[in-house]
């Protein structure tokens, strides 16, 4: 090292260390642990542009607090002298991320590191009233919470639900079994109910963040995901982020109207009702299991089980899948004329489906659009645990600031 480098270093060392520094070092050094989950001190040096002796202190003091703990080696540091792995302990709380869905309903909690403490799968029963429903969802949650071990306390809860969420807490109207939500408090009185943080959020944007925590999407590529479960739901993220609805027609791919090929009155024999509700299609009424099926029943079409849709073969299913096809074709064309996305992601009860007709697809997306954006169907429906890991994902976000922003403020525990 040269001598300017030296005195350099010294000096940043001495100005990272002073009393006023310090808070504010402690609180970098522990947001860099949070943000990668586990660090060895060699990468904490990296990380934060500390010196040795600094990030040595700084992680002393944070061990003292409980807020370190040292997890044993990398198996990945090569021959030789392994260094330790430094994170945050599972016993400082959790967080929950809930997908509230119409058929069914999934939790994951993760620890403040991101890890992994338990996921549930409950059936969404049908609910008298909201009342009811946030009981359920009460009931859920606390039983799932007393179910972990070694979690510490709930910090924080997110819940995705399948529609337009605003400010957190304002909700669009839901299909049943939801339909009884009210409009505004949920997370509210849902808050009282579990003594923590609640926030809402559109199913879509937190299937959005949840493929991008799996590494189907990197985090910076403009996209636009396709929630096709019960409902259709669409989530958009620009360069400057996940795009917020000031009202609920923001987004609303599923009011949109459609009129798929083939589907004139001739295509239904003499059944006027049957032309009538085929001739006021929505890309809703398509691209959701609820309204597919009901498509399916005016044009005298019967499945015995949805996976039909992907798995069958016969004429009527291929119909069925070419009108399908033609919907997403107008979605994705529709957004891509808006907001110019990189990328289109497909999930939910529906993406087996679309996996199906995937090279149709990009081919007349190809014909359409001179620049047709990547598309996306990341597997097959989890039943909502990729939205629940998006939701908790987000809740361990905002309990990440809040802790960090004590420490930064002089609030050790």
């Amino acid at each position: 090292m040269g001598q300017l480098a030296r005195v350099c270093a010294n000096w940043n060392d001495g100005y990272m260390t002073n009393a006023a520094a310090r808070p504010r070092n402690l609180a970098l050094t522990l947001e860099r642990l949070l943000e990668a989950g586990q660090l060895t001190r060699s990468e904490l040096i990296s990380e934060t542009g500390l010196s040795k002796a600094s990030v040595a202190r700084l992680v002393t003091e944070l061990e003292q607090a409980g807020l370190v703990e040292t997890r044993g080696t990398d198996a990945s540091a090569g021959p030789g002298r392994r260094s330790n792995g430094l994170g945050v302990p599972s016993s400082l709380g959790h967080v929950i991320g809930l997908s509230f869905g119409l058929r069914s309903s999934h939790a994951i909690a993760l620890d403040l590191s991101g890890r992994t403490l338990g996921t549930r799968l409950e059936p969404t029963p049908t609910f008298a009233s909201g009342g009811v429903a946030i009981e359920w969802a009460a009931g859920l949650l606390r039983e799932f919470a007393v179910s972990l071990e070694g979690g510490g306390d709930t910090l924080g809860v997110c819940v995705a639900l399948p529609g337009r969420v605003r400010s957190g807490d304002s909700i669009s109207t839901l299909p049943a079994p939801l339909d009884g939500l009210p409009e505004h408090g949920f997370a509210a009185t849902l808050e009282a109910e579990r003594g923590v943080p609640v926030s809402l959020a559109t199913d879509a944007d937190m299937a959005l963040t949840g493929v991008t925590a799996l590494g189907h999407l990197e985090a910076d590529t403009s996209a636009v995901l396709f929630t096709l479960s019960t409902a259709l739901t669409v989530a958009t993220r620009t360069r400057l982020g996940v795009v917020r609805p000031r009202s609920a027609a923001l987004g609303d791919f599923a009011a949109l109207p459609f009129a798929g090929a083939g589907v004139e009155a001739g295509a239904v024999g003499r059944d006027a009702d049957a032309a009538e509700r085929l001739g006021t299609m929505t890309l809703g009424s398509v691209l959701s299991v609820r309204g597919l099926l009901g498509v399916m029943a005016s044009l005298g079409i019967e499945i015995g089980d949805t996976n039909e849709l992907w798995l069958g073969e016969s004429a009527e299913l291929d119909r069925v899948r070419r009108l399908f096809t033609e919907a997403l074709v107008a979605a994705i064309f529709v957004a891509a004329v808006t907001t110019d996305p990189h990328a289109c992601v497909i999930t939910g009860r529906l993406a087996p489906l679309a996996a199906r007709v995937l090279p149709e697809l990009r081919e007349l997306l190809a014909e359409r659009l001179d620049d047709a954006p990547r598309l996306i169907v990341p597997g097959t429906d989890d039943n909502g645990l990729t939205t629940a890991l998006g939701a908790a994902q987000t809740a361990r976000g905002r309990e990440c600031e809040r802790l960090v922003a004590r420490v930064r403020a002089g609030l050790l525990p």
